[in-house]
């Protein structure tokens, strides 16, 4: 199956999602042909939904007759993963890395590619939040508020929206959402944040985009990877830092508890316990492996448990899942593909 503009990412067979409305089927600008477009995300640093939804919105968008450059911390690996063209993300603003960002000339890189650009599109994720500090919030927002003042087109495609708890980050997420030419929402909540501000232009609620992965794969003959594990298995899928927003925290009791659940999972089925990470290991040290380690160290049954390393490959993640009994996920994209690969998610 081909992801199209006019289904807006979903597949026909999620019957339990939000229902796109006929009004929200079309694409999210009538003169696509031959435009250029800047895709922003969270893309090349080892965080695999932001890869998957990168993988999406790319067919997509060319489909729409884009041609893609790409914003990322990591261009050169995003570039090697997806053929496209891709320039290093730097802060506008001195956030932090000052000196690489102007003397050495990669701010202005930013600033000629969004001149240079026709459309901003800040591709999925939650990436709009002033939870986490003024300098992540403006590491978004000043390309934004660059794009716009520059006179360019910008549209949010698959975004989550965090509710603004600042005043200046109400303020300036209600003059940028205002002046968009395109929103697409990829929940409630962030559908519920735009109308709040006051923005009256349409905004699309649709499923995540990543649910089209498992088609797209197979598009491309990209069969899922047989996966050889002699045992019936549950994978679990953590997130080092279930805290980011102030709502989860990971305690050694909750570590514990956890641990003693999945041995009982092996007593009572006969199962073993898979651990696949999502997100790499940073230069700091801090990955889903850690939590990881850190539940399997906790658990009776250590002999029934395998610590996966975290791999880049799709088609062998998309195998992880496809054959697992169960999978137990606190990282998204983790849930997003078993819902779409059949699977039973928790």
């Amino acid at each position: 199956m081909s992801i199209c503009a006019r289904d807006v990412f979903p597949r026909p067979e999620c019957k339990t999602l939000p229902p796109v409305r006929e009004s929200q089927k079309s694409s999210f600008t009538k003169d696509a042909r031959k435009q250029k477009a800047l895709l922003m995300g969270y893309y090349g640093v080892g965080n695999l939904g932001d890869e998957m939804m990168q993988v999406c919105l790319k067919e997509w968008l060319e489909q729409q007759g884009f041609q893609l450059t790409v914003l990322s911390e990591n261009p050169a690996a995003v570039s090697k993963s997806s053929g496209l063209r891709a320039i290093e993300n730097a802060p506008l603003l001195g956030e932090w890395s000052w000196r690489r960002s102007w003397p050495q000339g990669r701010a202005w890189g930013v600033l000629r590619a969004l001149a240079a650009s026709d459309v901003l599109v800040v591709g999925g994720g939650d990436l709009i939040r002033d939870q986490l500090g003024w300098r992540t919030f403006f590491f978004t927002m000043e390309k934004l508020i660059a794009a716009i003042l520059l006179g360019k087109k910008v549209c949010l495609v698959n975004a989550g929206i965090g509710r603004p708890s600042t005043r200046y980050g109400r303020i300036l997420l209600k003059w940028a959402l205002r002046s968009c030419q395109r929103i697409i929402v990829r929940d409630a909540q962030s559908e519920n944040v735009c109308r709040e501000l006051g923005v009256t232009q349409p905004v699309s609620l649709a499923p995540d985009i990543a649910l089209a992965l498992p088609d797209l794969l197979a598009q491309q003959k990209r069969a899922s990877m047989r996966i050889h594990h002699a045992n019936p298995y549950v994978l679990v899928c953590l997130r080092h830092n279930p805290n980011t927003f102030h709502s989860y925290e990971m305690t050694e009791l909750r570590v514990r508890t956890l641990a003693r659940s999945l041995d009982h999972l092996i007593e009572r089925h006969n199962v073993d316990i898979v651990f696949l990470p999502m997100h790499a290991a940073s230069p700091n040290g801090k990955g889903d492996g850690l939590l990881h380690g850190q539940v399997a160290r906790a658990m009776a049954h250590g002999e029934r448990v395998r610590l996966r390393a975290w791999t880049p490959d799709l088609d062998e993640v998309c195998g992880w899942i496809r054959d697992a009994r169960l999978v137990l996920a606190m990282r998204l994209h983790a849930a997003v593909l078993a819902y779409s690969l059949g699977g039973r998610a928790r």
